[in-house]
């Protein structure tokens, strides 16, 4: 699978988890980077793999930590400020549900 196509269906599937019909018809921009990790001041730690900027609608992920789940995460985070209007805690339940490390591109061959 092409990457645009896996960045796609990674953000329809989450959408569809969160039960949003109609998300913004274009997923966020994806930057990934050669690293292991990067600086960030959103962790407490001063080190992100992965990062969701509102309202750009930007996505950086640590191409060495990368993994589908941590491209779910932050597409949640961006369906979830369209959604709510606001960030949504790490905490909040869509987090685990919507999250599950796998695209099943099945589900269009109904």
């Amino acid at each position: 699978m092409d990457p645009y196509s896996m960045i796609l269906l990674a953000y329809l599937q989450v959408a569809q988890c969160l039960g949003m019909d109609h998300p913004k018809p274009n997923p966020p921009v994806v930057t990934i980077l050669p690293v292991k990790k990067f600086r960030c001041s959103a962790s407490p730690t001063g080190k992100c793999i992965g990062l969701y900027t509102w309202p750009s609608r930007r996505i950086k992920i640590a191409g060495e930590s990368w993994s589908i789940s941590l491209l779910q995460h932050e597409m949640a985070h961006d369906l979830l400020w369209q959604r709510e209007g606001r960030a949504v805690e790490h905490r909040a339940p869509e987090y685990r549900d919507c999250v599950t490390g796998t695209l099943d591109d099945e589900a269009d061959d109904d």
